[in-house]
């Protein structure tokens, strides 16, 4: 036993010495020909879209009257938003919930339960891309009949313009570093031989969840946008 937990010390101390090395030099020998380094590139970018969530919620002794009553207010905002400009690509159903509630109650000093109204709540979220537009829709929604309106949250569009000057950086910033190891071990670098990509665009929230009263003064701000490959080359 104490032979195994002494194996099992020694295999988890050189596995953290490899990890210690990776993180701090950003690179990972794999044998004498290869080389992995770890290239990145960040940028302060406009957040470029918006999205809002919508909530509308009912409770009704009958069942069917609280779905109905649900479906027709969600309807309704649905048909505004759409009018407002929003495409139905950009409307997406979060999430439907219906439960009958609970009601506590004493019998004799002892606490039971027994069925209760029936509740239902739909979440709508919708994704405005013309930011200059947020504080109109913030307007509009203010106005509807929902039981509660989150947003606007503010992203940064992973798929636009700038992601193949991301990924070129990134990927110039990682023959660089190999380029660097290598001259110190007296080589070259070569071919890619392989490359896993990692992509991460934080949001930014400005507002709350909180009733929503229109007004200006909305500021979509910016959103740090990484891109990270791991590239392995040839030793040559």
């Amino acid at each position: 036993m104490k032979k195994l937990t002494t194996l099992f010390l020694i295999a988890f101390l050189t596995v953290l010495a490899f990890y210690v090395v990776f993180k701090w030099q950003g690179f990972r020998v794999f044998n004498k020909d290869l080389i992995t380094v770890v290239g990145e590139y960040s940028q302060l970018e406009s957040n470029n879209i918006a999205r809002f969530s919508v909530s509308v919620e009912d409770t009704n002794a009958d069942k069917a009257q609280a779905v109905e009553g649900v479906t027709q207010t969600m309807e309704t905002i649905i048909a505004r938003v759409k009018e407002f400009g929003i495409p139905e690509e950009d409307l997406q159903t979060q999430s439907i919930n219906i439960y009958q509630r609970e009601e506590p109650y004493y019998d004799n000093g002892v606490q039971k339960f027994r069925k209760g109204d029936w509740q239902v709540t739909n979440s709508l979220e919708i994704t405005l891309r013309d930011v200059n537009r947020v504080t109109e829709l913030s307007e509009l929604l203010s106005t509807v009949d929902a039981s509660s309106v989150n947003g606007p949250n503010f992203y940064q569009d992973a798929e636009g313009a700038n992601a193949q000057v991301y990924y070129d950086k990134a990927l110039e910033n990682a023959r660089e570093k190999a380029v660097m190891i290598a001259k110190s071990e007296g080589r070259s670098v070569g071919a890619i031989v392989n490359i896993v990509e990692g992509y991460s665009v934080p949001t930014y929230n400005f507002m709350e969840s909180r009733p929503m009263g229109g007004g200006g003064g909305i500021v979509p701000g910016t959103s740090q946008d990484t891109v990270t490959l791991t590239v392995t080359y040839e030793l040559k």
